[in-house]
């Protein structure tokens, strides 16, 4: 079966005035970004357009992008003209976005490091609250026994250290 996506020719050649003759209206665009623009407004213009979509065909952008680009193959009638174009800036869009996806995974990498030294600082510190509170069991009752055994002064056994 033949890739639909793949250069082919019928072997015969179409001029534009046959395609005209069909309804099929060809204009290239090769101008600058802001030059192809105009000449779309101007064609919008002219034909009446009252709305337009920009749709970007790429398989960074489209999920089941394989399937779904099956059905611009298949012959079908749109109540509506409709226009196509390519995209001057897919190869950009998709290197960008290629960036933006390394460096989300870049991102999580590091997250998951942030969040394992959070975890160790935190059982640190649950060991510093349990020695800590020891400590203080331990100088409490330390205390204790040397007021009942008169080895020091009650009201020093009141008094916190700090």
């Amino acid at each position: 079966m033949l890739e639909q996506r793949e250069a082919h020719d019928s072997g015969q050649t179409v001029s534009l005035e046959e395609l005209n003759a069909m309804g099929v209206q060809y204009q290239r665009l090769d101008g600058s970004e802001e030059e192809n623009l105009a000449a779309i407004s101007a064609l919008c213009k002219e034909r009446e357009y009252m709305t337009r979509d920009d749709i970007t065909i790429s398989p960074t952008l489209i999920p089941d992008y394989e399937e779904k680009i099956k059905s611009f193959f298949v012959e079908h009638i749109h109540e509506d003209e409709e226009v196509r174009m390519k995209n001057p800036y897919d190869e950009q869009q998709t290197q960008i976005l290629a960036r933006i996806s390394n460096n989300v995974v870049k991102l999580n990498e590091t997250l998951l490091e942030v969040n394992q030294k959070i975890e160790e600082i935190n059982e640190m510190n649950s060991d510093l609250v349990a020695f800590s509170n020891i400590w203080n069991h331990y100088q409490r009752n330390a205390s204790l026994y040397l007021a009942s055994t008169n080895s020091i002064e009650p009201s020093m056994v009141t008094k916190r250290q700090p």
